[in-house]
């Protein structure tokens, strides 16, 4: 068997490792199903009997308003929603702050603020096509309680909750963050009509524009003012109506306007930086107090609930909100407070917790002893002890925050053993990649006996019974279903493999190029050591750009040395071209240099100097437009110029006009300037650009499959007219979906990789100069993800650029379009790394495959140490995400290279 074949195999086979770890680390649901009732309230403490009958609503119609993405500082800002600030400021409502629990994105969210649980991080996944939630929640409870509920806003809601709304206007595309204002106005527009029918119980509306403008805009958009004035609007109406239903109605009505998430500087969301994961808690028409407390947003379930006269979800894990609770009584306020302090000691001894000797029980028990103490005196007539009540409130409401804390913590339920052996799987063919990367052979023998299927076979019983019998673990590998059964044959079957990869390989060892390594590869090897070992940091993971920046320009400084070195033996006085040649060398390097300057400074990442100013940004102002407009042009003009080196004159004329319909584009979006063109719809020019790209590879790639596929003949030229016209049209592509400002991302890429390249190929020769470029490329498409804004944050994305020239939701072309922005750099660096290498096809997936593994594994086992992690779901978990899409990218990239090239020989 073929070494690039069975490389294949090892990829496959660590991508299956990749798999089982991401389902133990990410399990898809913590949340039982189970519904709340009566039958487990507190009935007495000790000898005094308590009066559930205290436990009754106090609301009569309830509210609730969603803006999406409402930071804090949206609200507290005294022009940005006016109404607001008077009702604050007059009392008549009470401002709260919410402490939001990554991942800050919707879906996540909503299942919080409605059952008081912490949903899975991998429902940061799940939030594009969200399921129903069995999970119980004041919605169900409200329904079960015979009351009507009504919906309109983002879908997402009537799909977690398809059959709890009597009435419901959905926005159908809630991810398509080019609508700022259409969606907002048909929500208002049935929010009119339901202002008037008396006949709903309670109304939830989810308002998306301000998060869409934040999405392709940021927080900071001239468009941001507009959109809290008409949600500030919008509230108003809702406070005079209710002022209406008051004196109609025999309990008060309740209003709640609050946000799923916040926005960060840069827009989006998704990370946990201070303005993502504070939102700010609107009531109005109870007697709370604002306050500058900060509240978990899981708190609020199960405080409406109390306010509602509800029982508190089943899953609910919060605590109650005090300053909501003014509208009860002090006896109602013990009442509730004991009942949900109960919910939570039960769910502790559930998880089998020792409670004797922990601090919140202890206080939890002396809560109760002033509870009885309070109502013996009110029983007895004496007159009540304040200190009895406050004490008791206080008691009860430490010993909660300390429960609600600690089952926040435990509410992780990791699959370890399908963690251990995906990890060990990967370790084992990591081992069994580097062997390969050892081996001197093109061909690899591995054969089979007997002994080997016994081998599968026993393996197989042993790994799906033992571990139940023998360590009482009960996961999903051990399920009896067929699924199961297959993941336990695969993962022996692998082991064996690898095994025998590891033994076979040894014995043929490559090491003839080791003694004519340069410095540059023992500065590489460091790096790539040193980098592997940051992701133990947090820190380091946040700034990992950093890193990056670092050894890329050290990298082209190691190289110009390496060329004036090769320059010194030849006496330049006497040699006119060698001088000349020497002086072009110097050049490119200082403009290297100094564009990888402007580019680090053109958009500022990472978590420390997220919030300093950047080029970008001074580029997306109003006032400078024209500037943009102009470096757009520039920026486009060398586009034209750099693809033009890998294409024929018909594919340069094409791209001359693709060139053109991007800028059009833009200007008609208002991106750029382009004479009197006004903003308009129109996506004519977006039609004529595919129309475009489709030609280009048409010329390009028909005469190549026609060669290869019907004339059975593959010419040498051939490989380069194929990823030459891949470059163009990938380069094209990636003009029209980045911003404006960070087109001039893919010229340099590509002027980079061939400074670099060219380099390399003078300063080293064989086996070692093939080792560097691929390694100079992946280095390269690295620092190229960072210039681009991007970091390890999911709050980094830039939704904005799945929709170009779409008029709705599209998870496939969204997906494409996203991926292709996100990971631009790290692709178009190794398109043109397989332009620059046209053979050596072993090496190439060996060095790559590996170099991509190597730190991905070493990373599974970091985030598996860490999964108790403070950062864990903040740090570790989104970086886990990026590399294990990263992988899974490269992979497919490998496989159809893989496959072709075994097929061409």
């Amino acid at each position: 068997m073929k070494v690039t074949t069975v490389y294949l195999l090892q990829l496959s086979a660590f991508l299956f490792g990749l798999g089982l770890f991401l389902h133990g680390f990410f399990p898809l649901s913590f949340s039982s199903m189970e519904k709340a009732d009566f039958q487990n309230f507190p009935k007495h403490i000790a000898e005094v009997q308590l009066d559930r009958s205290q436990y009754r609503a106090k609301f009569s119609r309830t509210t609730i308003m969603l803006i999406d993405a409402l930071r804090l500082d949206f609200v507290q800002r005294q022009e940005s929603m006016p109404h607001v600030r008077k009702l604050i400021e007059n009392k008549e409502a009470c401002l709260l702050k919410l402490r939001v629990q990554p991942p800050t994105v919707t879906m996540p969210r909503i299942k919080a603020l409605t059952s008081g649980t912490i949903p899975s991080f991998i429902d940061v996944i799940l939030n594009l096509g969200s399921s129903e939630v069995k999970t119980d929640t004041f919605l169900q409870q409200t329904a079960s309680s015979g009351g009507k509920l009504i919906f309109y806003g983002d879908s997402t809601w009537t799909r977690m909750f398809p059959n709890v709304f009597s009435r419901k206007g959905e926005n159908q595309d809630p991810l398509f963050v080019n609508d700022f204002y259409e969606g907002d106005k048909n929500i208002t527009k049935n929010l009119v009509s339901e202002l008037k029918h008396p006949d709903w119980k309670m109304m939830v509306l989810h308002y998306l524009g301000l998060d869409h403008i934040g999405h392709a805009e940021g927080p900071f958009s001239p468009k941001v003012p507009g959109k809290l004035k008409e949600m500030d609007e919008i509230v108003r109406k809702i406070v005079f109506e209710m002022t209406r239903w008051n004196a109609n109605l025999y309990l008060p009505s309740l209003f709640i306007v609050t946000g799923d998430h916040g926005m960060r500087d840069t827009g989006g969301h998704g990370g946990s930086s201070a303005p993502e994961v504070t939102v700010p808690l609107l009531v109005v028409g109870s007697n709370c107090a604002s306050t500058e407390t900060l509240y978990n947003q899981i708190d609020f379930a199960a405080t409406l609930s109390v306010l509602l006269g509800l029982p508190i979800p089943a899953s609910s894990i919060g605590n109650l909100i005090p300053e909501m609770l003014a509208d009860l009584t002090e006896e109602e306020q013990l009442l509730a407070l004991v009942y949900n302090g109960e919910r939570l000691l039960q769910k502790l001894l559930l998880e089998q917790f020792d409670l004797d000797q922990r601090e919140f029980f202890l206080q939890h028990q002396e809560g109760k002893e002033m509870h009885k103490e309070y109502l013996k005196m009110k029983q007895i007539g004496d007159e009540v002890n304040q200190s009895l009540f406050k004490r008791a409130k206080l008691f009860y409401l430490s010993s909660a925050q300390e429960m609600s804390d600690l089952l926040a913590k435990n509410f992780v339920k990791y699959d370890l053993w399908s963690i251990s052996v995906g990890l060990f799987l990967s370790f084992l063919t990591t081992i069994a990649s580097l062997s390969l990367f050892l081996t001197e052979k093109d061909t690899l023998t591995i054969d089979w006996n007997s002994y080997n299927i016994f081998f599968i076979l026993f393996g197989t019983v042993c790994l799906k019974h033992l571990p139940k019998k023998f360590f009482q673990l009960d996961f999903s590998l051990c399920s009896s279903g067929l699924v199961g059964n297959i993941i336990i044959l695969i993962t022996i079957t692998i082991i064996r493999i690898n095994c025998k990869i590891i033994l076979s390989a040894v014995k043929e060892r490559r090491t003839s190029w080791i003694p004519n390594m340069h410095n540059i590869h023992l500065y590489v090897i460091f790096c790539t050591v040193f980098h592997v070992i940051s992701y133990a940091s947090s820190s380091f993971i946040e700034e990992e750009h950093q890193l990056w920046y670092y050894f890329g320009v050290t990298l082209f400084i190691m190289l110009l040395l390496g060329e004036l070195r090769r320059f010194k033996s030849v006496s330049l006085s006497t040699d006119l071209s060698h001088l000349q040649k020497l002086h072009s060398v110097v050049l490119k390097y200082v403009g290297l240099l100094l564009s990888h300057i402007f580019l680090r400074r053109l958009n500022q990442t990472g978590d420390k100097w997220l919030s300093v100013p950047d080029i970008g940004d001074w580029f997306v102002t109003e006032e400078n437009k024209m500037s943009l407009s102009w470096f757009f042009i520039f920026t486009l003009f060398l586009v034209l110029v750099v693809c033009g080196q890998f294409s024929g004159i018909l594919t340069g004329v094409l791209t001359f006009t693709a060139v053109l319909l991007i800028y059009y584009s833009r200007s008609i979006t208002g991106h750029v300037t382009l004479f009197s063109v006004m903003k308009s719809d129109s996506r004519v020019s977006l039609l004529l650009f595919w129309v475009n790209v489709l030609e280009i590879a048409a010329i390009n790639y028909l005469p190549i499959i026609y060669r290869r596929w019907i004339l059975k003949k593959y010419l040498p030229q051939d490989g380069k007219l194929w990823t030459g016209a891949s470059i163009t049209i990938f380069s094209l592509i990636s003009c029209l979906l980045h911003k404006p400002h960070n087109a001039i991302l893919t010229v340099a890429c590509i002027l980079t990789c061939q400074v670099v390249n060219k380099s390399i190929n003078s300063i080293l020769s064989g086996t070692p100069k093939i080792f560097m470029i691929i390694l100079s490329h992946l280095w390269i498409g690295k620092m190229f993800f960072f210039y681009q804004g991007n970091s390890n944050s999911l709050a980094s994305i830039d939704l904005n650029a799945g929709y170009i020239g779409l008029k709705s939701f599209n998870m496939i072309i969204v997906g494409v379009f996203l991926t292709i922005n996100t990971f631009g750099g790290p692709l178009l660096a190794v398109l043109l790394m397989l332009h620059h290498l046209q053979s050596n096809h072993k090496i190439f997936l060996q060095t790559c495959g590996l170099f991509l593994i190597l730190p991905l594994n070493f990373y599974m086992a970091i985030a598996t140490g860490f999964r108790n992690h403070l950062f864990v779901w903040t740090v570790f978990s989104p970086k886990l995400l990026y590399e294990a899409f990263n992988y899974g990218l490269f992979y497919v990239i490998f496989t159809v290279l893989g496959v072709t090239w075994c097929h061409k020989s």
